[in-house]
């Protein structure tokens, strides 16, 4: 989507709306509200622009904003997706206070950690509400389609001394890392330690990226090449792609057409025939005429990350991929990056908050946290 370019250009982060007015406009801050602004270490994204903020920010804000109206039925859904272990930690603190004020109802996954406070469970399935949960069996067998021998050669991401700043603000500086073919990352750094930032840098078009030492796929950017040229050789995903496709574009336009137009004489009946062989190994069982909007959060990203994997890339960067996904759909993702390690020369990025579900495949950590 254009947004997902534009999203960082220099003018919106000028224009944009500071946090404090876009979830607070015209209001004044209680009391309650800027005490858990402190607690959440938030305080400072006030003044932020709101299209600054990385997943995990938004997602802390808006926590905020709900719990600072002291809602005497407070609803949430997965209400840990995204945030950091610490910031967990005191979400789950917060509500086992707030259960006691109000009535309190969490959306989650089978997985998920539940305060103790909750005294009452309903399990859901297709719809209608059953006694328990049975997990279900992983699939056995190969992938649908193989990608041995697919992948790039020698660097394809190179950053040297490469340093961000917004305004007064210093977002990282003497930043060096280097992606080879083969290689397979974890990124990870708590909330706001400029994890979605660095991405931005290698797979947007971010002005500050080209007046920065970056390579990509052996060529500096901003020297001359063009910036399709490059995403044809990158799968990206993200929490919050899904957000920026219409609602009712069709979920087989949405996984064959919306990049076929990258790749000229791709065929579209393959693209198509594989794009259901996925789906049915994912256990999606989805007609292609569903409108896209229609799916729950779980299913699009399931679907963004089944239509990368229908066109050819050297390097897959995966930001959060296990986001609203159950533990059986977890290890067949998993499954995935496992046979990319084992048969291809395709490298990897996998960033998380939940060490435990990185890919036994994934050897090579990049830890925000030691970033100056």
């Amino acid at each position: 989507h254009p947004y997902l370019q534009q999203r960082w250009q220099s003018f919106d982060a000028e224009t944009a709306p500071l946090v404090r007015h876009a979830f607070w406009p015209g209001q004044e801050l209680t009391p309650y509200t800027l005490d858990l602004l402190k607690e959440f270490d938030a305080l400072h994204l006030l003044g932020k622009r709101n299209i600054q903020l990385s997943n995990g920010e938004l997602r802390k804000i808006e926590l905020i904003r709900c719990l600072g109206k002291k809602p005497r039925l407070l609803v949430i859904d997965n209400a840990f997706v995204g945030l950091d272990a610490a910031s967990r930690e005191l979400l789950m603190q917060l509500l086992e206070q707030v259960a006691s004020q109000c009535t309190l109802v969490l959306l989650a996954l089978p997985q998920d950690e539940l305060p103790a406070v909750i005294q009452r469970r309903l399990y859901c399935r297709q719809m209608r509400l059953v006694p328990a949960l049975d997990t279900p069996a992983l699939k056995a067998g190969p992938l649908p389609l193989s990608f041995a021998g697919r992948g790039g050669e020698g660097e394809l991401v190179k950053l040297q001394q490469v340093h961000v700043a917004y305004g007064d603000t210093q977002i990282f500086e003497n930043l060096n890392w280097t992606i080879r073919a083969g290689e397979h990352w974890a990124l990870l750094g708590p909330n706001g330690s400029g994890k979605s930032t660095l991405l931005s840098l290698i797979v947007a078009d971010k002005p500050q990226a080209y007046a920065r030492d970056i390579y990509l796929f052996g060529r500096r950017k901003g020297s001359g090449e063009s910036i399709w040229d490059l995403k044809r050789k990158m799968a990206y995903i993200s929490p919050e792609l899904h957000q920026f496709l219409p609602r009712q574009r069709p979920v087989a336009q949405v996984l064959v057409d919306d990049l076929a137009w990258l790749y000229p004489g791709i065929d579209r009946q393959e693209v198509a025939r594989n794009a259901r062989r996925w789906m049915q190994w994912f256990g999606l069982h989805i007609s292609g005429q569903r409108p896209f909007g229609s799916l729950s959060s779980g299913e699009q990203r399931l679907l963004l990350f089944i239509r990368v994997l229908l066109y050819p890339f050297e390097l897959l960067i995966a930001d959060e991929p296990c986001q609203g996904l159950d533990e059986a759909h977890i290890q067949l993702l998993r499954q995935v990056f496992h046979h990319l390690a084992r048969h291809s020369r395709i490298a990897t990025v996998f960033v998380t908050h939940r060490q435990e579900e990185l890919p036994e495949t994934t050897t090579l950590l990049f830890d925000m946290q030691l970033v100056d």
